[in-house]
């Protein structure tokens, strides 16, 4: 197998569907080329600021890095799984890709660990 191509696209490209349907048809020919070794993961942060604002709860960053209380992890899981990654995953369809979205906590894809020094 080869070793995988990782493709990480902004919260910005999320929020232009023109740009993002270009972004969409070059990886899906690189998909085409390298079945099985491209992977794209994705921001939300703006997303993810405006649903939050909707909702009246404040957004908080220490050092450019959003603070998550636990009252809006289920919020903020839902933007981005939900409505962005479907998104992606959408687009990513009509550009001819197989794609399937998955997200960190899907069969513990990644372990996370409290950043004590941002309190």
């Amino acid at each position: 197998m080869s070793t995988p191509f990782v493709i990480k696209l902004g919260g910005a490209l999320m929020d232009s569907p023109s740009a993002l349907d270009v972004v969409c048809r070059h990886i899906a020919a690189m998909h085409a080329a390298r079945p099985g070794c491209v992977v794209v993961v994705h921001g939300g942060g703006k997303a993810v600021d405006r649903q939050l604002a909707a909702l009246g709860m404040p957004t908080e960053r220490r050092d450019g890095i959003r603070i998550t209380p636990p009252e809006q992890v289920l919020q903020i899981s839902g933007v981005l799984s939900g409505q962005v990654n479907a998104q992606l995953v959408a687009c990513m369809i009509a550009a001819g890709a197989r794609a399937c979205g998955l997200r960190l906590t899907d069969a513990g894809l990644a372990a996370c660990a409290r950043a004590t020094h941002l309190g």
